[in-house]
């Protein structure tokens, strides 16, 4: 049987001077960092990038981080243009609704709360991982690991002492 793989995105501008698109894709049967990406390159561009590895692994489920819109835009290629299927859909706020059964809101809001789940999340994925239990986050790659090292949490919200944390997010 082949393996199940999961894409996380993080979209940027893609300009010289600001932050990195980035994408990480993780084995759903290991744990593990299968790839990453990050560069400074423009939303449509993280979508072809997306596009191709999503496909190479699987057609692994893609999650883009929407806040500022730029995910979105990413998004909306992969699902008009690209035709992507299998991106990750939750309970948009509509949904909530009775007679609603399906979802169709697609990417990842980053909210207080959603901020928080991640990062209860990627905490327990660590701890299981260290433990080698079933279902960890194995984390096997430098670049993740530098930026996991330069973060700081407060609050449920992050600071990252130098760098960036666009690896890390994704």
């Amino acid at each position: 049987a082949a393996n199940h793989y999961y894409i996380g995105a993080d979209a940027a501008l893609g300009t010289d001077e600001g932050d990195f698109c980035a994408y990480v894709c993780i084995c759903g049967e290991t744990g593990e960092l299968a790839c990453r990406f990050a560069e400074r390159i423009a939303p449509e561009v993280l979508a072809d990038q997306i596009d191709m590895a999503g496909r190479w692994y699987n057609r692994a489920m893609v999650n883009i981080e929407l806040t500022g819109n730029l995910g979105r835009w990413a998004l909306i290629k992969l699902r008009d243009l690209y035709r992507y299927p299998n991106l990750y859909t939750w309970k948009g706020r509509d949904d909530r609704k009775k007679g609603k059964s399906r979802s169709i809101a697609i990417g990842f809001e980053m909210t207080n709360a959603t901020r928080r789940l991640i990062i209860d999340a990627a905490r327990s994925g660590i701890r299981m991982g260290l433990k080698a239990e079933p279902g960890a986050l194995v984390i096997n790659d430098r670049a993740l690991m530098e930026q996991l090292g330069m973060m700081t949490i407060k609050e449920w919200r992050w600071d990252v002492l130098r760098g960036h944390d666009d690896i890390a997010v994704a």
